[in-house]
């Protein structure tokens, strides 16, 4: 048993620790493993480490000169199981069961979006 940490920013990570719980004594071992970020070819940015979304924003400028209304690297489906396992673990930490759509009615609802945007 332990958890994972994240050290902030929360949108580029430097530090990833790894706690493990030693049990009833209370203690922990704890492993930090860094990941500086690499130099930054554009500049200064009003938030350090925002390079890392530039891939992004040009998929979705590529997206919308095209007319699409999804990207092909990251698909409303993508989204979707991202919000899945999100509602997993709020439903683990919260310590109960956090009602979710299966992913029949998930396909329902994106079929109804991508019909509607035709």
């Amino acid at each position: 048993r332990g958890r994972i940490v994240l050290d902030g920013p929360s949108h580029v990570p430097q530090r990833i620790r790894v706690v493990r719980d030693a049990g009833r004594e209370g203690r922990a071992e704890e492993v930090a493993y860094d990941y500086p970020l690499p130099e930054d070819p554009h500049g200064e940015w009003n938030n350090p480490g925002s390079i890392g979304f530039v891939h992004q924003i040009e998929e979705v400028g590529r997206a919308v000169r095209e007319g699409r209304v999804e990207c092909e690297s990251y698909t409303w489906e993508d989204s979707l199981e991202v919000a899945r396992i999100i509602d997993g673990i709020l439903g683990q930490v919260r310590g109960g069961k956090k009602e979710r759509l299966t992913r029949e009615e998930d396909g329902d609802w994106l079929e109804g979006q991508r019909a509607g945007s035709s």
